[in-house]
């Protein structure tokens, strides 16, 4: 029966796995030696599983009386390893663009020979610190990510006027807006609500879509926000007018890393994680956001926040 169990037990396992197991039962000298296999199960989620199979001697530690075998669940830790595969990936590419450039102004004003002007001084400078800005924004994001992938993101969860936060947002955000010329209009019309939240966090969703509208917008474009209560929601609106997305984009646009390339996006920089820790803040928070868009013409971000704090 013990035998015919064991049988049983090795038919669900993977081929690859059988033939180890059957390798160490089939061996007349017992050899302490384990052996491992990852393999990926799929199904309506990936899972990764390893599988661990070591020997157990007889009494006389002479043979292998039978052998043990472990799974284990390594999803985590294989969804953690293509992070990090993304990132080594995205450094090369967003990293060093930017430090090469910001080495090069520098070089050049070290350089005596080169006799620069104050002017020209001046935009070397303006260009470094752009440059070493985005860095730090790269930086941010990715701990902010890392942060929220490991739950260990603090919060301080409070009663919060959404109107005061969005107001605060775009001004924040208008710098930016008339280096473009645009316009950003703002109607949350005269109800009042609050949210349960923590205000940083809001504040980076609200300025992160913001930022989106402006940055992917045209030259003299506009941006309409809007602010309503909607069922057990609050709802607030960001619609542009800028380039828009194709569909095949905004599959994948909340994709960690993911960026727009296009010929409209070619001058546009970005680590491709904002809307990523956009998506995963509100999910935290068991709202939802929609997007909708169209090539050429604009896009229209929904969030829908909770009154009440799904979470402690």
């Amino acid at each position: 029966d013990e035998i015919l169990l064991a049988e049983r037990i090795l038919e669900v396992l993977p081929q690859e796995v059988r033939e180890i197991a059957s390798d160490m039962l089939g061996k007349e000298i017992f050899e302490d030696v384990g052996q491992s296999v990852q393999f990926k199960i799929a199904g309506a989620q990936e899972m990764f599983v390893e599988v661990t199979c070591s020997p157990i001697p007889d009494n006389d530690k002479k043979k292998t009386a039978g052998i043990v075998v472990v799974a284990k669940d390594i999803t985590q830790y294989k969804q953690i390893e293509n992070l990090k595969s993304q990132f080594v990936s995205m450094v090369s590419h967003e990293l060093k663009a930017p430090v090469a450039a910001t080495i090069g102004f520098l070089d050049i004003m070290n350089n005596p020979k080169m006799n620069l002007s104050e002017e020209q001084r001046t935009d070397f400078l303006t260009r470094s610190t752009s440059r070493l800005k985005s860095l730090l924004t790269m930086v941010n994001d990715l701990l902010d990510i890392s942060r929220i992938e490991l739950n260990t993101v603090k919060r301080e969860i409070v009663k919060l006027d959404p109107a005061s936060l969005l107001a605060e947002s775009i001004q924040m955000m208008e710098f930016e807006a008339k280096k473009k010329n645009i316009t950003i209009h703002f109607s949350k019309g005269e109800a009042t609500f609050t949210i349960e939240a923590d205000k940083l966090e809001i504040e980076r969703v609200m300025t992160n879509l913001l930022s989106n509208s402006i940055k992917y917008n045209r030259e003299g474009g506009e941006v309409f926000v809007t602010l309503q209560k909607k069922g057990p929601y609050v709802l607030f609106e960001i619609r542009d007018t800028g380039i828009g997305m194709k569909p095949e984009e905004k599959e994948r646009l909340f994709s960690e890393f993911f960026r727009a390339k296009n010929e409209m996006t070619k001058g546009i920089h970005g680590t491709g994680l904002g809307l990523s820790i956009v998506k995963k803040t509100i999910d935290w928070y068991a709202g939802k956001i929609e997007t909708d868009s169209e090539y050429g013409k604009g896009t229209t971000f929904r969030v829908f926040l909770p009154e009440k704090a799904a979470k402690e």
